[in-house]
């Protein structure tokens, strides 16, 4: 997924997106990438909203065929997005596992554009389920400013996540999806052994509800300086 904007930007809140390029106002530029999974065949693509977020333009690119792209819509609180690839036809959707049966140790893959590195994947498994994350963009490895953002329910697993990795597949040994990759904890701001991903049960069925126009809205709910 390539994302386009008039201004400077640099995608992914959290660090997990891939900053690419600057531009003048009012000319768009390339911003950010990122990757995301085929639901349908007429090309309906579920990634993260920090992948999207800004953006003017987008560009999709399957199996070596470029479309471009509209938002759907989005559920900011969940970083969740889906986007339609225009005039698509034919693509070959993903197969959907149950993340709600997962076993801790099973082997999983990693899939997306590692450091815009197209159709990369890399192994590993999963760590832990049902984890709760705390991500805090003030102290991200690019800077970025915000409020604390409080993730739940995510799977773990030490399969690589790097930038440029957000929104695409986690998939079990069988291929199937189990979630949708999304960040990470790490000093540096890549791969450092400890990845999330959105399960796909959960995410799979916003995204449906997105699809079909069913209003999201987000609730902020502060305990102390936690906003979620």
């Amino acid at each position: 997924i390539d994302v386009y904007t008039s201004q400077s930007a640099m995608s992914g809140m959290y660090g997990y997106g891939n900053g690419a390029g600057s531009g003048d106002s009012g000319t768009l530029t390339q911003s950010s990438l990122g990757s995301g999974v085929v639901l349908t065949e007429d090309g309906y693509i579920i990634t993260n909203y920090h992948v999207v977020e800004g953006g003017e333009a987008f560009q999709v690119t399957v199996d070596g065929n470029t479309y471009e792209a509209d938002l759907v819509g989005s559920d900011p609180s969940s970083d969740i997005a889906v986007l339609k690839a225009k005039d698509a036809s034919g693509l070959t959707p993903i197969e959907l596992g149950d993340s709600d049966n997962l076993t801790i140790g099973e082997w999983v893959m990693s899939i997306g554009s590692h450091f815009g590195l197209e159709q990369s994947v890399a192994t590993g498994i999963v760590s832990a389920t049902n984890r709760s994350q705390i991500m805090d963009s003030s102290t991200d490895a690019y800077g970025q400013q915000g409020d604390t953002t409080v993730y739940t329910n995510m799977i773990q697993t030490d399969a690589a996540i790097n930038p440029g990795n957000s929104g695409g597949a986690l998939v079990n040994a069988e291929g199937k999806l189990i979630g949708i990759n999304t960040l990470i904890t790490s000093y540096s701001g890549n791969y450092s052994g400890v990845g999330f991903a959105i399960p796909v049960n959960y995410a799979v069925n916003l995204a449906q509800q997105i699809i079909d126009g069913a209003y999201i809205r987000a609730v902020d709910v502060s305990i102390g300086e936690l906003k979620f």
